[in-house]
């Protein structure tokens, strides 16, 4: 009979999360992993097949909750001012959320993984160009559109949009 799983998947991905973001992908063994995150080497291989593996499930994970994020304040309550204030406010030091906050203070993980990542697997840049492509060609471009409309003693949506887009470059 099998043993039941005494580790919390969730809690070891959000540990490993914090374990990539801080240390790289370079950096760290699978003996690192397991010793920090409370999965055994059998968990990892088993769930994730290998720490590459590990890698691009916290990826995916970020990039689509980074994408919620967006979509909430792009598609959500507000005129397009309102909407294009909040986007710029996720790059305010001041910014109070933990997700962007946690951006702010060390960089974009995806960004962290790619750089870290690129000779060995060239294809992770490919994932989150996937997964972060459609979120500044067609979201960001609805609210500025909208903006655009508004009366002219306004600032200018395109600026407003082209500061936002540069600070995702």
């Amino acid at each position: 009979m099998p043993r039941p799983a005494t580790v919390d998947h969730e809690s070891a991905l959000i540990s490993a999360l914090d374990l990539f973001w801080r240390r790289g992908y370079r950096d760290l063994s699978v003996h690192d992993v397991t010793r920090e995150t409370g999965l055994n080497r059998h968990a990892l291989y088993g769930r994730y097949q290998s720490k590459y593996g590990l890698a691009v499930v916290l990826l995916e994970r970020y990039c689509a909750e980074g994408t919620r994020r967006l979509n909430e304040i792009l598609h959500g309550a507000g005129t397009p001012r309102q909407r294009l204030q909040k986007l710029l406010y996720l790059r305010d030091p001041d910014c109070a959320d933990p997700f962007w906050r946690c951006m702010l203070d060390r960089g974009c993980f995806a960004m962290r993984l790619v750089s870290d990542m690129k000779e060995e697997h060239p294809e992770v840049a490919e994932i989150v160009s996937r997964r972060t492509g459609r979120v500044r060609v067609v979201n960001i471009s609805e609210p500025v559109e909208l903006y655009q409309l508004m009366p002219p003693d306004q600032p200018k949506a395109d600026e407003l949009g082209r500061g936002y887009v540069a600070g995702l470059e």
